[in-house]
């Protein structure tokens, strides 16, 4: 069967149909990802992010003890001198952050890349796919930052120079770039985990598929980014309005229980909004961009199949 034509039932194994997506499906399909493989794709990115914050709190704590003057008369403030625990304990955390990022993104890939194709894999499963790519995934992001960097010192540099007028369109023409950076780190990053690819291919195979798309994505990406800027908004607003609302008429304790609880809602929301959400959808980008240029769908339909019949 796996040689074959792929049977009806084959084109739709997992939470989507096997077809060129439109904005209606990037809209609908990763939050269908997120609940059929929700272990990997909301529980992987959630412990990234607490192993994170954990860090941060680290470093904040040991921060405020040596400088305790910082934040009570910022900005005015001297920074003073700091133990070498502090120092690398913010080494630590910001490298931490680095890496549970990488992680936190690259992990949702292989859970909407098994889910398309009906399988639920476990954390265990979906890191042992990804462990291998990670150093590939940070020379990407060094990469990209490079570039990013070379162009802002470039418009950085022509402003110096007197080229004011040609600097301001240069900013204005980056905005449009940022939000194809996005999507294009996105394609690069599935590409590196799904085709085994090293980072420098991966840029030159996220270009190539996106040739002549490029638009359409960006489009559907800032779309799907507002509607849910207003709704992480509209959440973490109201949970940020009964905190005010708490420390005007409550104790401490309670204020610190209510504070705890705002901060875990906003982590929830941050995770699934950054990571869940939006990893899924690049992912299903990556997915839909093969299936245009590469008839990948058949590829799909044939592995299901093939998986079906073990």
């Amino acid at each position: 069967m796996g040689q074959g034509v792929p049977t009806y039932r084959s084109w739709q194994p997992g939470f989507m149909p096997l077809r060129p997506l439109t904005l209606n499906d990037f809209l609908s399909l990763p939050m269908k990802a997120i609940t059929f493989n929700r272990q990997v794709i909301l529980g992987g990115p959630l412990l990234c992010v607490i192993a994170s914050m954990l860090a941060a709190s680290v470093a904040t704590v040991l921060f405020i003890m040596e400088q305790p003057d910082f934040f009570r008369f910022y900005p005015n403030a001297d920074l003073g001198p700091m133990s070498a625990e502090t120092i690398l304990a913010i080494v630590v955390a910001v490298l931490v952050f680095i890496v549970t990022d990488a992680a936190a993104r690259v992990l949702v890939v292989p859970g909407v890349s098994r889910a398309i194709l009906g399988e639920r894999i476990t954390l265990g499963k979906a890191w042992s796919i990804t462990r291998p790519r990670i150093a590939q995934i940070l020379l990407l992001y060094l990469l990209i930052t490079l570039m990013a960097v070379a162009v802002v010192l470039g418009i950085a540099g022509l402003a110096a120079v007197g080229a004011g007028a040609f600097s301001v369109i240069l900013i204005l023409a980056a905005i449009p770039g940022v939000l194809y950076l996005s999507v294009f780190m996105g394609v690069a990053v599935s590409a590196i985990i799904l085709e085994r690819i090293p980072a420098t291919a991966s840029l030159s195979r996220a270009r190539s598929l996106m040739k002549g798309s490029a638009w359409r994505l960006i489009g559907n990406f800032i779309v799907i980014s507002i509607i849910l800027s207003i709704i992480s908004n509209a959440i973490t607003g109201v949970a940020q309005a009964g905190l005010v609302a708490v420390a005007e008429t409550s104790s401490l304790a309670t204020l610190a229980i209510v504070t705890i609880i705002f901060l875990i809602v906003s982590t929830v929301v941050t995770t699934i909004v950054q990571y869940s959400f939006l990893g899924s959808l690049l992912t299903l980008m990556y997915v839909d961009l093969r299936i245009r240029n590469e008839g990948f769908d058949v590829d799909l339909a044939r592995a299901a199949e093939a998986a079906a019949g073990r």
